[in-house]
């Protein structure tokens, strides 16, 4: 772990895989995850947030974190799903509404994009009684 904070992302992440290697853990997962990404490889941060995701299929950060990282990979499909699933897995998370829609909208799929905002709306959060809309992304599947 001391290779991570002197930025020695490259051998955190072959010490990371090693004991991985040796036990199964979440937090030696996410933490190799991490040490990838920071490295400049998405594509194996991807694939190792991947293989939490079908170890935990109800952690939510799992979720988030594997959809932003197929997201910046250009995968909007399969972010798509995992902005899904983290939305059922707390659905008054902002964030995960705001994910999926940008998602659904670079896929030009406007009427699930109406449909995600009619979902959202219907868990009823508000922020201060005005009721929140993920991002600014209402107005353009509105309009589209």
């Amino acid at each position: 772990m001391l290779e991570l904070d002197a930025s020695d992302f490259k051998a955190a992440a072959g010490h990371l895989g090693a004991a991985l290697g040796a036990r199964a853990d979440a937090c030696l997962r996410y933490a190799l995850a991490q040490a990838q990404l920071r490295g400049g490889d998405k594509a194996t941060a991807a694939a190792t947030m991947q293989a939490m995701v079908l170890e935990q299929p109800a952690n939510y950060e799992a979720r988030m974190t594997l959809g932003r990282l197929l997201r910046d990979q250009l995968q909007y499909d399969p972010a798509a799903v995992q902005f899904s699933a983290a939305t059922k897995l707390k659905p008054d998370a902002l964030e995960a509404w705001n994910e999926l829609l940008g998602m659904l909208l670079e896929l030009k799929n406007y009427p699930a994009a109406l449909q995600t905002l009619e979902k959202f709306a219907a868990t009823g959060r508000r922020d201060g009684g005005v009721p929140l809309v993920p991002g600014d992304h209402a107005g353009r599947a509105a309009t589209t």
